[in-house]
């Protein structure tokens, strides 16, 4: 077969192919997304950048309006995220479907909106659609709206995608919204689409899997390497080892390949030379940097997304729980799912965002990442390698707010348990250097001198043992924390944490022991809890408890029943005793929500409580009062 005289350029790197394109790689996305829309389904294709979304979007497009399907394109980044208001936005948004549908000659925007006086924005959007585009418009529609990350900041964007959501409502009383069909491309989510957890999640619509290029797919590639190289299906199969079939990835490989001018091409040499090394240079597109942008743009966030990451690195069989953060990693595209674990994308990522790339952007993170990093290296043995005094005290600052690793939140804890053991050593010797000064005086001075002593060696012990009842608390607490965060439990985690703190303030030892029973029986709960996957097809009620699972619900229970035993001495309107009873009856709603648990011994706990406090959390109140 010839090659075109342009087939140097033939492979486009950025941007969308155009409908034409030689290159375009058609893949299941195509069918699938071309088949939902046809039939009128609401269809979301969110994936990382560069994965082709928008060259999908062309081809489909395309093929729908000649099947007779009125289609428009927005772009929400030409209508604008920033300095922008609701009416502008809204208006834009009106005007480019107005232009896209060809309505200008019979519609005046400008009338037409101030006509509809106090509405708001996204009400007079929804008017339009219903009294204008599906009057005007009698065939079926379909609106692509592209670019939806860039809403993500805006105050109103969940009115927005609400809008979007209650057209789909309207089906089922209004046959005309039949005929309006929407699909949404974008870096995001669905559950960033709405953030008021008021507000009904979006959860309508087919999501569309856009895979990377696969070796049966790339025809259109291989046929312009063919006059080029020798082998051009195995010079294919070599670029997609090492692209995985990312497709910015796989397109500027060919286009190397062609540049090369190698019969024989050495495709490793070609991807260490021109992509590897020294790459932010070379990265004129800005892949590789899109994606390290990603990774460290929110600071709070980035620590905990580089160890996350280097789990994933290190093939430590990252198990998928939906979390944000696993999101995040998933939306930048340097990880993807492979069956139930996360998997670094290609090899090219892991060569350019390595371990030590990640060590050099957590130190640049991290104000103690020295000690940090020599702390690990002794297997977190090393206690000479922790923060002590200021330097601990600038490193709580620093990470105040941050959402840390696991291995951050070690290192700090163990920082902090350090410098207390110190604290209490210091005390012992101060206490023992007053009682020696006080023995050289002479028993035989006066025995009230002997009383003073006595009281003070006794006020020495006796504050040595309370600081150490405190640190045993808040390290059992952080130690429940630990265990939660290792198996992603990240916001219960926070939870315990946020306990082992409260704990530090609290000094009625009865009260500080209840605390610590609950974040026992909270991490147990956690443990327990079944998949939230289906198993069979069956709801997640109907699935049976295995025995390790039974074994650690019996553990929460007997945990709580603990706490609930000591929180009865107490009373429940003192400043003190509120957050842990918050807490703990928290914790016991949650309980009790797993009916078939709730033992005979616990309610009768319940029975013996004093009055329930309303103020504490309606699941707990609902349960106790289901208990009783």
């Amino acid at each position: 077969m010839s090659v075109p005289s342009s087939s140097l350029s033939i492979y486009q790197t950025g941007g969308s192919l155009p409908v034409n394109a030689p290159t375009y790689v058609k893949r299941q996305a195509d069918d699938d997304l071309y088949r939902w829309l046809w039939s009128g389904e609401f269809c979301y294709v969110l994936n990382s950048r560069q994965m082709g979304k928008s060259s999908l979007r062309v081809q489909i497009m395309a093929q729908l309006q000649k099947e007779g399907v009125a289609c428009a394109a927005l772009d929400l980044t030409e209508i604008g995220s920033s300095d922008i208001t609701r009416d502008e936005w809204y208006a834009g948004v009106i005007d480019s479907l107005v232009g896209s549908f060809n309505l200008e000659d019979n519609f005046d925007l400008e009338v037409w909106w101030t006509g509809l006086g106090l509405l708001s924005p996204s009400k007079k959007l929804s008017k339009f659609l219903s009294e204008i585009l599906l009057i005007k418009i009698v065939s079926p529609i379909v609106i692509f709206i592209d670019e939806i990350d860039s809403t993500l900041k805006l105050k109103f964007k969940d009115d927005f995608f609400a809008l979007i959501r209650a057209c789909y409502n309207q089906r089922a009383d209004n046959q005309e919204y039949k005929r309006l069909t929407f699909c949404l491309l974008g870096v995001a989510s669905p559950t960033n689409l709405i953030a008021d957890q008021q507000s009904t999640p979006f959860n309508i619509g087919q999501g569309i899997d856009l895979k990377g290029f696969q070796f049966e797919e790339i025809e259109p590639l291989t046929r312009y390497l063919q006059e080029k190289v020798d082998n051009p299906y195995s010079i294919m199969g070599d670029i997609l080892s090492w692209t995985g079939g990312q497709p910015f990835l796989t397109q500027r490989l060919c286009s190397l390949v062609v540049k090369a001018n190698n019969p024989t091409p050495d495709v490793s040499q070609i991807v260490q030379q021109m992509i590897i090394d020294n790459w932010e240079a070379q990265d004129e597109k800005e892949h590789l940097r899109t994606i390290k942008k990603r990774i460290l743009r929110n600071e709070h966030r980035a620590g905990y997304l580089l160890d996350l990451y280097r789990k994933v690195l290190r093939d430590e069989q990252v198990p998928i729980n939906n979390s944000s953060e696993e999101r995040d990693l998933q939306l930048s595209g340097l990880v993807v799912k492979k069956g139930n674990v996360l998997q670094v994308y290609n090899p090219i990522y892991a060569k350019v965002f390595n371990e030590s790339w990640i060590d050099t952007e957590l130190n640049k993170l991290r104000p103690y990442s020295e000690s940090y990093r020599a702390w690990l290296q002794s297997g977190k043995s090393d206690e000479s390698r922790l923060l002590r005094g200021q330097a601990l005290v600038e490193a709580e600052k620093w990470a105040s707010g941050k959402n840390l690793g696991g291995e951050d939140r070690d290192f700090l804890g163990a920082s902090r348990a350090r410098q207390r053991a110190e604290e209490i050593e210091q005390k012992d010797k101060d206490a023992t250097k007053k009682r020696n000064k006080m023995l050289t005086l002479g028993i035989s001075l006066s025995g009230a001198i002997l009383l003073v002593t006595g009281g003070l060696i006794f006020w020495a012990w006796r504050e040595r043992d309370t600081i150490k009842a405190n640190i045993k608390v808040a390290d059992d607490l952080s130690q429940q924390a630990g265990i939660l965060q290792q198996k992603n439990y990240t916001e219960a985690s926070k939870d315990a944490l946020a306990q082992a703190g409260l704990s530090l303030t609290l000094k009625d030892p009865e009260l500080k022991q209840a605390l610590s029973w609950s974040g026992i029986a909270l991490t147990h709960q956690y443990l327990g809890q079944r998949s939230l996957e289906t198993e069979d097809n069956k709801p997640i009620k109907e699935i049976k408890y295995n025995e390790q699972q039974l074994e650690h619900w019996q553990k929460a229970q007997d945990a709580i029943i603990n706490s609930l035993k000591l929180l009865k001495k107490e009373d429940l309107t003192s400043t003190d005793v509120v957050p842990v009873a918050f807490f703990t009856y928290s914790v016991l709603g949650n309980l009790l929500e797993e009916h078939e648990f709730a033992s005979n011994q616990l309610r009768q706990e319940l029975l013996t409580t004093s009055t329930f406090p309303s103020t504490f959390p309606k699941t707990a109140l609902d349960a106790y009062k289901q208990a009783l």
